[in-house]
């Protein structure tokens, strides 16, 4: 039986706008992260410290609500002398893994084998324990991953 063919006409005018479909499923979202430096910078000869002399003051790290701090590692350099050997500390606790880091004047970079995990207002402090040849101006940058 032979198929017919629809005849074809004018198109009329559009018709009304539909109602909204319901909203879909919210999907997952990927964690950002970002990592920001934070330096100490001690200018003159660097010595091992005494109570409250050659003490390096530290600093509070914020972590809101909804995400993570974690300390990564540290870069540091002298501008002369020999070394200067050093330690970072979270709440006045020795962080794992940081004990024995040494600033030269190439500069030396460590990464922590595991990230340590900073609560809201975390101290983390600096903390030299030995210097060798009369070390001269030290930069210490500890690197902080903000997971948002």
């Amino acid at each position: 039986m032979p198929v017919s063919k629809i005849p074809e006409g004018i198109t009329g005018p559009t018709g009304p706008q539909g109602i909204q479909g319901i909203q879909g499923p919210v999907g997952a979202q990927a964690n950002r992260l970002y990592l920001f430096p934070h330096t100490f910078a001690v200018t003159g000869e660097i010595k091992v410290p005494s109570g409250d002399a050659e003490y390096i003051p530290g600093f509070y790290v914020p972590a809101p609500t909804g995400q993570t701090v974690r300390i990564m590692g540290a870069r540091a350099r002298i501008n002369s002398g020999t070394s200067v050997t050093y330690k970072l500390q979270l709440n006045d606790v020795d962080v794992p893994g940081s004990l024995g880091l040494t600033a030269v004047p190439a500069g030396a970079t460590t990464t922590l084998a595991t990230p340590l995990a900073v609560g809201n207002e975390g101290r983390v402090n600096v903390v030299v324990t030995a210097v060798a040849g009369i070390p001269k101006n030290l930069s210490i940058t500890v690197y902080l991953e903000y997971s948002v």
